[in-house]
């Protein structure tokens, strides 16, 4: 099973850079206002920030009750390509509130031309071990994006191989536009709508439920108790979700602001399979329940609220990187 998920997620990568390299040969003469290349910054600086996430969506999964983070992180942006980040994220809703998950992130940005960037990523995420989010068992990831600008629309693709008891693997198909607004002197907007479409193997899914099933086990009274083990479940590669966002940004010389509402709309529900044991007085009563689940699945809508600032590292005039 192992080696089919590795023949997966290369195949991943290798069909979305013939995606690129069939756009790249299309005749597209026309002009328009959308986003141009990511060029690499002529100065190196860090990039201080504040984020709010209002409930944590992940490929359309959530937990029952809202999950909101504000999350303080440091990024360092190297002018070679290479960037460094660092933050928390801290549990603001419900009754309990406490730092839920320290990252730690490295990447590299480049251009293979004036039309093609790549992004490659690693992360190393720690999670308290009592969070709710969905991916609450990931303890990493390594990562690939590459866009392709067109000027009339943005493609872009990736793949994605995420360190959990059980390796999982997943990607995204994208399109984008971007509206820019405003010159890089004195201050810009840009609003971006973008279609998102995310697949991957569901095994993070299995995991989150054994979690929270290991949890409710432990506070039980093994004496008089009902014990729940998971013996199954489905771990296929499929269309996860799709989402549909509209990044709105500003961004003066030093500072920015940023609002990005996104709509999910979930796709492949999981199913597991449990057995349920009652006890009383520490004796079993009666045989175990074996039950077929099936994931309950609603769209959802939230959003997240980034508030950022930007020095120049060699204490230069700084200028506006997009």
């Amino acid at each position: 099973m192992k080696i089919r998920q590795v023949v997966v997620f290369i195949l991943i990568l290798f069909s979305v850079e013939s995606l690129v390299a069939q756009v790249k040969t299309s005749e597209i003469v026309s002009k328009s206002d959308s986003a141009k290349s990511v060029d690499k910054p002529k100065v190196s600086y860090f990039k201080p920030k504040l984020t709010y996430l209002s409930n944590a969506v992940y490929n359309g999964r959530k937990d029952s009750t809202a999950i909101s983070y504000l999350s303080p992180a440091i990024e360092y942006i190297d002018k070679s390509g290479f960037n460094f980040s660092a933050s928390a994220s801290y549990l603001v809703s419900g009754n309990v509130h406490r730092i839920d998950l320290f990252a730690l992130g490295a990447g590299y940005d480049f251009s293979i031309n004036k039309q093609w960037n790549v992004s490659l990523s690693a992360n190393k995420d720690f999670y308290n071990d009592s969070s709710k989010a969905i991916q609450g068992g990931t303890k990493g990831s390594l990562g690939v994006d590459m866009t392709y600008d067109l000027d009339i629309v943005q493609i872009g693709g990736g793949a994605e191989m995420m360190f959990e008891e059980t390796n999982q693997y997943g990607g995204n198909i994208s399109i984008a536009h971007s509206f820019d607004f405003g010159t890089e002197d004195t201050a810009s907007w840009s609003i971006t709508p973008t279609f998102n479409a995310n697949y991957g193997t569901q095994g993070f899914l299995d995991q989150n439920t054994r979690r929270k099933v290991k949890r409710k086990n432990q506070v039980s009274n093994r004496k008089n108790s009902v014990v729940t083990n998971i013996i199954g479940s489905t771990n296929a590669f499929s269309i996860l979700d799709y989402e549909c966002s509209l990044p709105i940004s500003f961004s003066a010389k030093n500072w920015g602001i940023s609002f990005t509402p996104t709509y999910s709309i979930p796709l492949n529900p999981t199913t597991t399979i449990t057995k349920t044991t009652n006890y009383q007085n520490g004796i079993q009563v009666g045989q175990p329940v074996t039950s077929v689940d099936r994931e309950n699945l609603s769209n959802s809508l939230y959003f997240e609220v980034e508030l950022f600032w930007k020095f120049d590292i060699k204490n230069k005039k700084l200028k506006y990187i997009s």
